[in-house]
């Protein structure tokens, strides 16, 4: 990614809505688990374990959010995430 591209990108993720940056985060953290799942049935454990930090380096930071914590936010991801197909 070139230093336009990076930068189009930085100011796209700025001006979202707080409710955009939640869905942008389910989706990476839905894609993230189904590459680990792949990788999983592939026995490829190298590929598995780089998406599943992915993941957690997105549940990590949906938690730092501040406005995350209102409204049950983390538990309502919790039981989101719980019902995930992972195929």
């Amino acid at each position: 990614m070139n230093d336009y591209q990076k930068k189009y990108l930085e100011q796209s993720i700025m001006q979202m809505s707080q409710g955009e940056l939640l869905v942008l985060t389910f989706d990476e953290a839905i894609k993230s688990l189904k590459k680990a799942n792949l990788a999983l049935e592939d026995k490829n454990y190298d590929k598995f374990e780089e998406a599943l930090k992915k993941t957690t380096k997105n549940y990590s930071l949906f938690c730092t959010i501040p406005w995350i914590w209102s409204n049950l936010s983390v538990e309502i991801w919790q039981d989101y995430m719980t019902l995930l197909p992972l195929t």
